[in-house]
């Protein structure tokens, strides 16, 4: 099975939890964020047939982020598409999906076997994710 989720705006990283003495939440951006890709991913559910996925997955994602504002508008179109290499970091962006996509997509973020991930600039900020069993026995990537 295959699930296919588009996520427009700029993608937000995962954040380690606040704290105030014993009270702890999430940051309010991620929250949010969190809530949208939820909401994208049950109608890709809804779309797909519904059912959790079961057994290995293989989660593949592209970030696409706004270049600087502090940049020209020269370099800003001339960005697109090109790799970022600065922070944050691309694990953190994957590990906000994989949470968010917990009891929603499927059960537990362990049986996601394969991880491959990428950031890059783009004058249209979004989220492509694309989340399918593999076989067992499915050869690796080296």
């Amino acid at each position: 099975m295959r699930l296919e989720i588009l996520i427009d705006g700029e993608p937000v990283p995962w954040a380690r939890a606040r704290s105030c003495g014993k009270r702890r939440w999430t940051p309010e951006p991620q929250a949010s964020y969190m809530e949208v890709v939820k909401l994208s991913a049950l109608s890709a559910m809804r779309a797909s047939g519904g059912a959790l996925l079961a057994g290995p997955l293989r989660i593949t994602a592209s970030f696409m982020c706004e270049p600087p504002t502090s940049w020209s508008n020269k370099k800003r179109v001339a960005s697109e598409g090109l790799l970022k290499i600065t922070r944050p970091d691309t694990d953190n962006y994957i590990k906000l999906i994989k949470d968010a996509l917990q009891e929603v997509a499927y059960k537990d973020d362990a049986i996601a076997a394969q991880v491959m991930a990428e950031k890059r600039y783009s004058l249209t900020p979004r989220s492509l994710i694309l989340v399918e069993t593999v076989p067992l026995d499915v050869p690796g990537f080296i």
